[in-house]
């Protein structure tokens, strides 16, 4: 027994494939960003001036920590950003959010400011989903 089968339209199937792979850097870049500006904004919750959504601890809070954080992209790499630097020069970013191994947080800091590691691990938790369904609906709209 044989089977065979004829193939038509390939070359819309190519073309869809093509645009589907063409739309995947554009839907990954778009769901990371907005991951890494919800975490940012989750480990310092800054309201602008001297403003932020953690209680107040004792100590003068200048703004500089949330003017600092930012979100830099160099092709398909994101970093978060955080360097406010004291009047004496000394950077202390690390000391309220730690290191981006969730290391290094101050202990008067501890349980006030969520570090930026544990704030990225919240928030890329639930992007897999999020990306999938922008996948699916793109390749339905393609035709695959």
């Amino acid at each position: 027994m044989q089977i065979t089968t004829k193939i038509t339209n390939l070359d819309k199937i190519q073309i869809g494939l093509r645009t589907f792979a063409q739309a995947l850097p554009g839907v990954l870049r778009k769901h990371l960003s907005a991951a890494l500006g919800r975490a940012l904004k989750r480990s310092i919750p800054y309201r602008g001036g001297t403003s932020y959504d953690v209680p107040e601890r004792g100590y003068v809070r200048t703004g500089l920590l949330g003017k600092s954080g930012r979100i830099e992209q160099r092709g398909m790499s994101y970093t978060i950003l955080v360097d406010p630097v004291d009047k004496y020069g000394r950077s202390y970013g690390p000391l309220v959010v730690g290191y981006a191994d969730g290391s290094g947080q101050a202990r008067v800091h501890y349980g006030y400011w969520t570090t930026m590691r544990s704030a990225v691990e919240l928030e890329l938790a639930p992007l897999a989903v999020q990306v999938e369904n922008d996948l699916r609906a793109g390749a339905e709209a393609v035709g695959l």
